[in-house]
């Protein structure tokens, strides 16, 4: 809870220094952070943000970005009262090493008041005073209220050796303010937030979903909570599957793609030319699926929302072709990737399983005995959850994928959270009244534009 009212009272937050602890309820500060969301001024429809290439979590010699976070800005409306008071603030903090003690001048003192006065006079924080009155945690008085802001923000402490740091100036707290701007804020998920129509995107997807299983089409072990990497789950995951649902052509193209062995798993081998009974059978999958009303549903929200590859479907198929399975690399050799191969076939990195997001594939791979269950970390339901495993004695140690939908639905949500909502859990939806989120990411390639990941969350 001391979590959301960080958040609530600074906008950034900042927790270490908080002098007080306080018991308040849940609804009510979900309540007031919709509040501030709907308050706040944003700039993200003037801004353009170039995410690129998803990081390696291995090798940080890499740079996967060349070209700028920020690709443009409009420069107009950072002219605002407290967008001017921080870029006069944020000139005094030239000092970046916690052990170089630092004192505050006059004309520094001058710009965090500036600042100050900025702020307090914006819609959010009003509402965020009148909020924290209310639970006894700042006075109404302006005057006091910004003093405990300032006493909070611009004290300076020791982090290390010196007086050099405070809670503006600690980049490792402005992580608190990017996962609430993240979770709250400039998360768009497909069910709403910037009233284009979105808000019903999945239910409508679910709805038209006439492949997926039932209820009663499988059955779920989900054994014991995983701690650390030992097997704690005797069972395997499912139990049982209603494998007449396989013959369906969304499932049985697909599974004819997974059982032919089309992908090599190992990422520094280079993929097989996209050719032959290969690429038919690739094709024959994909124009199965996107003939479907699961993905006709996204292709038109993607289109109606201005998606500049969704102008007509032939036209979009054929990006998403090479979207999907155009090839790069992921271990400094040959292209031995794609974002469909990791996504719904998996892959082997460095004695590790990466990607593999699909329960059909997950499924067929227990059925000819190649996976080792270990046990769940958490679950929604028996719709998704997050758990360990072994596949062919390479460790997946986090890894997860919705259950029982279609393929197809998959990969229309996919398609659509990576196109429109990139970023860690961006894409914000729910399945059955339970809240989820996806996480994507793209990177270059040789065909332009093509996947990294794209995963589920159990949010």
């Amino acid at each position: 809870m001391g979590y959301y009212l960080c958040v609530l009272l600074f906008l950034f937050g900042q927790c270490s220094a908080m002098p007080f602890q306080a018991d308040v309820d849940q609804a009510q500060v979900t309540g007031a952070l919709n509040q501030l969301v709907q308050l706040d001024a944003r700039l993200d429809s003037d801004t353009v943000i170039n995410y690129q290439n998803m990081a390696s979590h291995k090798d940080f010699s890499h740079d996967n970005a060349p070209k700028p976070f920020f690709t443009s800005a409009n420069e107009n409306a950072l002219n605002g009262p407290t967008y001017k008071a921080l870029s006069n603030l944020i000139t005094f903090y030239n000092n970046p090493d916690a052990n170089t003690a630092e004192a505050i001048t006059p004309a520094w003192e001058s710009s965090i008041s500036a600042f100050l006065d900025a702020v307090l006079q914006t819609p959010v924080m009003q509402s965020a005073q009148t909020f924290l009155v209310g639970q006894g945690l700042a006075s109404s008085d302006t005057t006091v209220f910004k003093n405990q802001l300032h006493s909070l923000w611009f004290t300076l402490y020791a982090r290390s050796t010196a007086a050099g740091s405070s809670g503006t100036q600690a980049r490792r707290h402005l992580q608190v303010y990017q996962q609430w701007m993240q979770q709250g804020a400039a998360r768009s998920g497909i069910d709403g937030g910037r009233g284009r129509g979105e808000g019903d995107l999945v239910n409508k997807m679910r709805a038209a979903d006439v492949d997926k299983a039932g209820p009663n089409d499988y059955k779920l072990d989900w054994g014991n909570k995983e701690t650390g990497t030992s097997d704690n789950s005797k069972n395997d995951l499912f139990v049982y599957v209603n494998e007449t649902l396989y013959q369906r052509p969304v499932y049985a193209n697909f599974i004819t793609v997974v059982q032919k062995n089309l992908f090599t798993p190992d990422v520094c081998k280079a993929e097989a030319s996209m050719s032959g009974f290969r690429k038919s059978q690739i094709q024959l999958m994909l124009d199965t699926w996107t003939s479907t009303q699961v993905f006709n549903l996204a292709f038109q929200f993607l289109k109606d929302n201005g998606n500049k590859h969704a102008t007509d479907l032939d036209t979009f198929k054929a990006f998403l072709f090479n979207f999907w399975f155009g090839t790069y690399s992921r271990c400094n050799g040959p292209d031995g990737s794609s974002g469909f191969e990791h996504v719904f076939i998996g892959e082997w990195k460095s004695g590790t399983v990466d990607g593999q997001h699909s329960w059909v594939t997950y499924y067929n791979f227990q059925k000819a005995d190649k996976i080792n269950y270990h046990g769940y970390y958490s679950y929604v339901a028996d719709l998704t959850g997050t758990f360990q495993y072994v596949w062919e004695n390479e460790m997946k140690k986090k890894g997860g994928f919705l259950i029982g939908t279609s393929p197809a639905f998959d990969f229309s949500l996919f398609t659509v959270c990576s196109l429109m909502y990139s970023g860690n859990e961006a894409c914000r939806y729910s399945i059955d009244g339970h809240p989820l989120a996806v996480t994507s990411y793209t990177q270059s390639c040789d065909a332009g534009t093509c996947l990294s990941t794209s995963y589920p969350v159990d949010s």
